[in-house]
């Protein structure tokens, strides 16, 4: 048992590493929703954005690009890709309700028009505003970066055939890959292969494992919501009219719809998949509603579950488990689910364990298994289970019990925030692999509706820890209401060190968007709206990166003189009255530094000044010294690698040249 544990542990570092595999350069993809197949809701590898610098003096908007629609599927990022000109970029992928999908760069504020835009039909329109007015693109994409293709699903309206399509699209162009579209078909067990998705909802984010693309469905059949089919389909990636395999939740009674709050379906290095379903029956054989299922990854045949105690009071009430999925926690074999009443189970990845226990009467002296804010639970069956949030108990509010969990080395966290309810924290204790509820830190901020919440540090380093939410004020589900981006210290919830209200004449978020939660990466935050954008949130200002490069003039070199950038440089002109150097910067540090870059020269003797400067600088420290943009440097400069800038300087005759030159980098201002 200890070897299979070991092993499996190993195995579930491997998969973490490989899904941010930008963690050895300093870039990170998003490829999916929730940074992972984990679905952990952590990007491990934020270098730049920290819990010193988030703040309203030194953070704020950059830029905002326009959609033609809602924005509910996350957008995703890849770094350091070729578009079909040569040019290198990082792009932002986002998708909206109007059935668009867009490549924007994620950087430059001055490329306003996507790189491509390609709309794949005309969606439903409900004229609703909830989630509308119009149905299409509504769960997050995944992103292939081997073969460079994004998977999608969409609503299409083809004059009154309504149906839903899976698509691969090309990175490079948008254009059509692999067999798609694919009209999707659900096998009721009564036979009938339906196809008309009037009344479907693709919600949960789409998950590639194993050459196969997995997607999560609800079909509702009547009008009132109530009867609902629950299904998980696979396909071949590499040619989506394979349909691999289909699994419905509850055959026998119509229940059981795949939600999850838009939270990607998971899955561990070994293929299973794990699915949280919604409001349904349970018997333990076929039907598994209000459940954690693991599934096998070719078959989709049920390999283990967990189902709550009180499942038939969950589904009397709509208080459902299906409001999250599934969060496996990287380096243990331990998986965590929780639902609209605001319980968190722990339980073995392994093997989830059935019907939970009912432990009866408590013997004296053991812990007694209670729902209590902060109070854990003793039974096998889960592991452990606690009351993480207020929430709105067994009332139904549409309550979605976000998570994130942090999985730093020495400190992890679980992060909960529920709709009308605190962010609160549960250190998570390594040696007993459990969680210390009765240490839990609960915030200050109470809103009316939360979407997802994630956390972002640089590796293992605690103070960069951060915590990003988006919140609403006001109840969204009738009017457009504002939607506020929030920061807090990872290390302490009680401290908000930014939000978007802060400044909301430069950095307003928008209308509100349910279950949509920030994208961090790369020194980015990006947040869709119900309004029709995405921002992009950053520094306000390039950020010193002087300590970490080494710096060479093409005088020094005959010198072999070499001194680090942020020292001074001087020579002795022959008389000229300009004077061209070629400077060198070499990244002497140990992980890449994210561009673009500028030379600023300071500390400049009175008559010297430089020619081919692009600007002075403004919001960089010392203001008003004279800068030049690296044109030649690369997006991200690897350790060990270099570049250089050619500087003109005017000089007096038989005046010593002396600059103190500073690399910028970022893609804020200087």
């Amino acid at each position: 048992m200890f070897k299979f544990k070991f092993q499996f542990n190993m195995l579930r570092s491997v998969i973490v590493l490989a899904l941010t595999s930008s963690w050895a350069y300093g870039q990170t993809d998003v490829l999916t929703a929730q940074y992972n197949n984990d679905r952990t809701s952590a990007n491990m590898d934020e270098g730049t954005l920290t819990a010193s610098n988030v703040n309203a003096a030194q953070f704020g908007k950059l830029f905002s690009r326009a959609v033609d629609g809602p924005v509910y599927a996350l957008p995703l990022v890849v770094t350091q890709f070729t578009l079909p000109s040569g040019a290198v970029r990082n792009l932002l992928i986002v998708a909206t309700l109007n059935n668009s999908v867009y490549a924007f760069d994620a950087d430059n504020p001055a490329q306003t028009e996507p790189y491509w835009h390609v709309n794949v039909g005309p969606p439903i329109i409900t004229g609703e505003l909830f989630l509308g007015p119009e149905i299409g693109i509504v769960a997050t994409p995944v992103i292939d970066r081997t073969t460079n293709t994004i998977y999608l699903t969409a609503i299409i309206d083809k004059s009154g055939d309504v149906g839903s399509y899976i698509f691969a699209l090309d990175l490079a162009n948008g254009s059509l890959k692999y067999n798609s579209p694919q009209r999707a078909v659900l096998p009721l067990a009564t036979g009938e292969q339906q196809t008309d998705a009037t009344a479907w909802f693709q919600r949960a984010g789409l998950l590639l494992s194993n050459d196969a693309v997995y997607i999560g469905y609800v079909y509702v059949s009547d009008d009132a919501l109530s009867i609902q089919h629950g299904f998980v389909q696979a396909f071949q990636a590499n040619d989506l009219s394979n349909r691999l395999a289909s699994w419905e939740s509850s055959p026998n009674t119509p229940h059981g719809g795949i939600w999850q709050a838009g939270r990607g379906l998971a899955a561990d290095r070994f293929g299973n998949l794990f699915v949280a379903t919604a409001d349904g029956e349970w018997n333990g054989t076929t039907d598994f509603g209000n459940s954690a299922v693991q599934l096998h990854s070719r078959t989709l045949a049920v390999e283990s579950y967990f189902t709550p105690a009180n499942w038939l009071a969950l589904f009397q009430s709509d208080t459902d488990l299906g409001a999250n999925g599934v969060t496996l926690l990287p380096n243990t074999h331990l998986a965590l689910t929780g639902g609209k009443q605001g319980v968190v189970y722990l339980m073995d990845g392994t093997n989830l364990g059935g019907l939970e226990n009912d432990p009866g009467p408590t013997p004296i002296g053991q812990s007694v298994r209670v729902h209590a804010l902060g109070k854990a639970q003793n039974g096998l069956v889960p592991l452990q289970s606690f009351q993480a949030s207020n929430g709105c108990g067994f009332t139904q509010c549409g309550q979605n019990l976000s998570t994130a969990f942090w999985p730093h080395k020495t400190h992890p966290y679980l992060f909960v925030w529920d709709k009308q309810d605190y962010l609160r924290a549960y250190p998570f204790d390594i040696g007993s692999e459990r969680f210390k509820t009765a240490d839990a830190t609960v915030g200050k901020i109470l809103p009316n509706s939360t979407g997802g919440v994630v956390v972002t540090s640089e590796d293992d380093e605690k103070d960069s820890g951060v915590v990003w939410a988006y919140t609403a004020a006001l109840n969204p589900a009738n009017d457009a209401v504002p939607g506020v981006l929030r920061a807090f210290d990872a290390t302490d919830i009680t401290k908000e060190i930014y939000n978007s209200d802060q400044n909301s004449a430069r950095d307003s978020a928008g209308s509100f968007v349910k279950f949509l939660s920030p994208v961090v990466a790369n020194g980015h935050v990006y947040v869709g709206n119900q309004s029709g954008s995405v921002g992009a949130y950053g520094l306000l200002c390039q950020t010193d990166q002087s300590h970490d490069l080494a710096v060479k003039n093409s005088r020094q070199t005959e010198r072999s003189e070499e001194r680090e950038a942020g020292g001074r440089t001087l020579r002795q002109p022959a008389g000229a009255a300009q004077d061209t150097e070629t400077i060198t910067f070499t990244n002497r540090s140990g992980k890449a530094i994210a561009g673009p870059f500028s030379v600023v020269l300071t500390d400049l003797p009175a008559g010297e000044t430089v020619v081919n400067a692009t600007g002075v600088t403004s919001c960089t420290a010392p203001a008003g010294s004279p800068w030049v943009a690296a044109t030649g440097a690369p997006l991200w400069l690897q350790s060990g690698q270099s570049f250089s800038v050619q500087v003109t300087f005017s000089l007096t005759a038989n005046q010593k040249a002396r600059y103190n030159p500073l690399i910028l980098a970022g893609t804020g201002g200087q």
